[in-house]
């Protein structure tokens, strides 16, 4: 378990998940709840490779791609100011970046049911993410990448058409069981439904 979360005292919150989980949309909403900055880690890498993340991953390949993913994560998570930061799909199935999630702050595992993510990728939403080749491959994805989400500190279930404020009061509930006064929980820890 990371640093002690406390919505009113929150060092940093990992949104994780599989792409189109809701991680951007809730992890904005719920900086401007707690009135802290929202960075979503793969606009920040593509703002420093000045280049979008499929294009990277065309260009240079997903190793490069990971590379300097971990080292805007490494800024981030230093960074003193409390942040929430949304990861991409594939940030916590390494575990130097679930480290550094775990010293910094607390991770949120964003875990909707599969066909409410098909549904909120249209056709352009997947040409952007290098990853999705077809529903089926990202089907197996998803499965494979389960086991790595749920290292996650908190783990939220938001139905699959909950509205990023509803999911908003789901993480701040779970969260606010991990305060100091609740004591330290473990990995998989609470799970709001």
């Amino acid at each position: 378990m990371g640093a002690q979360p406390d919505p009113a005292g929150i060092v940093k919150l990992f949104l994780t998940g599989f792409m189109g989980a809701g991680k951007s949309a809730v992890g904005s909403q719920l900086a401007k709840k707690l009135g802290v900055e929202f960075v979503d880690l793969d606009a920040a890498v593509e703002g420093e490779a000045n280049m979008s993340v499929a294009g990277l991953f065309e260009a240079r390949g997903e190793e490069h791609f990971r590379q300097l993913e971990h080292e805007v994560l490494c800024v981030l998570s230093a960074d003193p100011r409390e942040l929430v930061i949304a990861t991409g799909g594939g940030t916590p199935t390494f575990a130097r970046n679930v480290e550094l999630m775990r010293t910094h702050g607390t991770a949120v595992w964003l875990d909707p049911p599969f066909d409410s993510i098909l549904a909120r990728l249209d056709d352009k939403g997947r040409r952007q993410r290098p990853l999705f080749l077809s529903s089926t491959q990202a089907r197996e994805l998803f499965r494979v990448r389960r086991s790595a989400y749920a290292t996650a500190d908190v783990h939220v279930r938001p139905g699959g058409d909950e509205a990023p404020e509803e999911t908003v009061l789901k993480i701040l509930a779970a969260v606010g069981a991990l305060s100091p006064r609740a004591g330290i929980a473990e990995p998989g820890g609470p799970v709001q439904s």
